[in-house]
């Protein structure tokens, strides 16, 4: 181990990261507050280097507000760890301070409780991982859609209820049954509704297709 280490621990947030750099007995060293920008990124990696040798961090949030630290970081050959948030007790017992839970970050590091490697934020799997988001976004808004023309339909006028169906029906019924003009244009169903007719919706297709090349 090299005694000139420094350990870096991030805190991050939407808008800005707050650094602490502890020297390879604990001791903090310093702090510093940068934008979250790539010239932020960079600057608080210079303003660590010039500090001693640093080769580890510790970021909170890898996968959220530390997606673009924590590639930049690893761009430039710095092995980073993913750190937990402290939990409620923890931050009642000392309170609540950006530049102490910085600390606490590369504490975690060095004491070796942050173990994690942050998962890849690019490539395939980043890729099937957005991909798979879309889908589930698409299926929920479609099931949305069918239970929004359900209950329309159940509460339409004696003439074109559908109470006579079964309670279970299948999803093309509903929407064949409701794009109807005279129903549509009775019980005033909007057009995205409408436009959802389609089995499977151009989302899910388009979503389909996308798995499909990235598996080939």
């Amino acid at each position: 181990m090299n005694q000139g280490e420094i350990v870096l621990g991030v805190d991050t947030h939407l808008d800005t990261h707050v650094g602490a750099v502890i020297s390879i007995t604990g001791k903090l060293l310093a702090t510093q507050a940068v934008e979250t920008t790539a010239s932020g990124y960079l600057q608080l990696l210079n303003w660590a280097r010039s500090l001693e040798d640093l080769h580890r961090a510790g970021v909170e949030g890898t996968a959220t507000y530390g997606s673009g630290l924590t590639r930049a970081l690893r761009d430039n050959g710095i092995e980073v760890f993913e750190v937990n948030r402290p939990d409620r007790a923890a931050r009642r017992l000392r309170g609540k301070a950006d530049p102490t839970d910085a600390e606490s970050a590369a504490c975690a590091v060095l004491s070796a409780r942050a173990t994690a490697v942050p998962k890849e934020q690019s490539g395939a799997a980043y890729a099937m991982r957005a991909v798979s988001v879309a889908r589930r976004s698409a299926v929920k808004a479609r099931t949305q859609a069918i239970n929004q023309l359900r209950g329309l339909l159940v509460s339409a006028p004696q003439e074109i209820s559908v109470h006579d169906i079964p309670y279970r029906v299948g999803s093309k019924h509903i929407l064949d049954r409701a794009v109807q003009p005279r129903i549509a244009r009775l019980i005033g169903l909007s057009w995205r509704a409408r436009a959802r007719r389609s089995t499977p919706p151009a989302d899910l297709t388009s979503e389909s297709a996308a798995r499909q090349n990235l598996q080939a």
